[in-house]
């Protein structure tokens, strides 16, 4: 009879499907944090806090001007240059691991979003006001989450041109749940000084301004991924996910659909613990068969978390 490995955690990397086996986080403790408050002329500072002020401060800058910004701002706190340099290395390296660990979530939500439309979103001044255009989109994205399924991840921005504020999104829709109408629209890009179609929905054009729905391809989805890694790279501004948006699910997997080990770490040794699925491994859940993967039986198994 085949094995069956019970509560495995998988994600998708665009290409395969990889599981996470229990126990695979087990010893894995995280340290302490270390305590960054000093008195300086009498008053106490948390060097930690200021730091990200100030890098937030000077983040326009190149690498090493903002570094020696950063240190110059600093060193009244610290009581010699080896120890404010030692702070700003380490400050520096927890920063890029941060950067790196959000990086890594979007991958792996955007991989399991499974989306079906690239969308942009652009407020009309006749309509609605910035302020009010932020906070209701959020809410109709939310309450069709709820109600609809709707999954999103998104980025705001500001144009490059004339400053105005837009919404990116990458959405799944589930079949039967849109809402208002998919038309083909015609207007004047002034940017490139030229008629452009697109195809908005009647719902988000009333409601909100113009929007401009495309349908996902594999290269659009590359783009769309590689943008909003660029947004995060470049302002450090978070992402904005679905609450029904997840890094992986949990499943009951069959031992004899899973391929291979993962891969090796640095030091040429296999990664224990991480395995690659068959890309049509089977999912069970409380010793029911749910069938193979997909979209579908994925949203299945997260409706019973």
């Amino acid at each position: 009879m085949n094995s069956i490995i019970e509560g495995v955690k998988v994600y998708y990397d665009g290409s395969h499907f990889i599981a996470i086996l229990p126990g695979y986080f087990k010893g894995k403790k995280k340290g302490k944090n270390k305590e960054y408050l000093v008195e300086v002329d009498g008053k106490v500072v948390d060097l930690k806090e200021t730091y990200n002020k100030e890098n937030e401060a000077n983040k326009g800058k190149k690498k090493k001007e903002r570094k020696e910004a950063v240190a110059n701002a600093m060193a009244p706190c610290f009581v010699n240059e080896e120890e404010l340099e030692k702070f700003i290395e380490e400050q520096e390296a927890r920063t890029f691991r941060n950067f790196v660990c959000r990086r890594k979530r979007l991958y792996r939500k955007v991989n399991l979003l499974f989306a079906n439309y690239f969308c942009t979103f652009t407020y009309d001044s006749t309509k609605i006001t910035p302020e009010q255009f932020k906070k209701k989109l959020m809410q109709a994205f939310n309450n069709l989450s709820t109600r609809k399924g709707w999954k999103y991840v998104g980025a705001w921005e500001e144009g490059s041109e004339n400053g105005r504020l837009h919404f990116h999104a990458l959405l799944r829709i589930p079949e039967g749940e849109m809402i208002g109408e998919l038309v083909e629209k015609s207007d004047y890009d002034t940017r490139h000084h030229k008629r452009q179609k697109a195809l908005q929905n009647t719902y988000f054009l009333e409601h909100f301004g113009r929007n401009d729905f495309s349908p996902i391809n594999q290269h659009l989805l590359n783009n769309a991924v590689m943008y909003m890694v660029k947004y995060l790279e470049k302002s450090g501004r978070r992402i904005n996910f679905a609450r029904n948006v997840h890094e992986t699910f949990t499943v009951d997997i069959l031992v004899d659909d899973i391929a291979c080990p993962y891969g090796f770490s640095d030091g040429k040794e296999e990664i224990e613990g991480k395995v690659i699925m068959f890309d049509n491994f089977l999912c069970l859940k409380n010793g029911e068969v749910l069938g193979t993967v997909s979209p579908e039986i994925i949203q299945k198994l997260e409706d019973y978390e």
